[in-house]
């Protein structure tokens, strides 16, 4: 099974959310991408942050908001990063 194993939606996510959503981003970012967040299910200030950061390399435009592109560029299957 994979680390990062999630079968909900995939919601445009921002500072201040919170779910098993933020989770799997978190997870990704940490277990796929290899940032040092804890995951929480909460989007605070760690996870904003390494979402700007992981969007700086792989998922412009950089604007902190997991949205469509930046989860097709999370998932290790679907990234062309």
């Amino acid at each position: 099974m994979a680390p990062c194993s999630y079968n909900g939606s995939h919601p445009t996510l921002a500072f201040g959310s919170s779910g098993s959503a933020v989770s799997h981003a978190q997870c990704l970012l940490r277990e796929i991408w290899g940032y040092s967040i804890t995951v929480d299910g909460q989007f605070g200030i760690a996870t904003h942050q390494a979402v700007m950061n992981f969007q700086t390399v792989c998922a412009p435009p950089v604007d902190g908001i997991i949205g469509t592109k930046t989860w097709q560029q999370l998932h290790p299957d679907t990234s062309t990063c």
